[in-house]
């Protein structure tokens, strides 16, 4: 069975987690039958332009690391194997972290 987790998170001092508005990452799951782009946005521009993103696996190994300056870019998933993955996102001192599901 396929299983999509689609909550934005933001991991700030407090150790609960809460929903970050200030980005959007889909789709999700990103794979068949969507393709492998997967499209992250950052609507304030301020934010943006000092944005890192960073995809690891869940043993922690990072796999991708990238500053962008736009407010919309894309991270090509293709070459990810099947299963979940967690993006990073940091944009001046605003934190988040997604959980991706990468499809056949």
């Amino acid at each position: 069975f396929n299983v999509a987790l689609k909550r934005v998170v933001a991991v700030e001092d407090d150790p609960l987690l809460a929903t970050a508005e200030w980005v959007r990452v889909f789709p999700n799951p990103v794979g068949n039958p969507v393709g492998t782009l997967l499209s992250i946005e950052i609507p304030d521009f301020k934010l943006a332009k000092k944005a890192t993103l960073r995809v690891l696996d869940l043993n922690g190994k990072l796999l991708q690391e990238r500053a962008i300056s736009e407010t919309k870019t894309q991270l090509n998933a293709e070459a990810w194997k099947d299963g979940f993955y967690l993006l990073h996102i940091q944009a001046g001192e605003q934190k988040a972290v997604v959980k991706i599901l990468k499809n056949k």
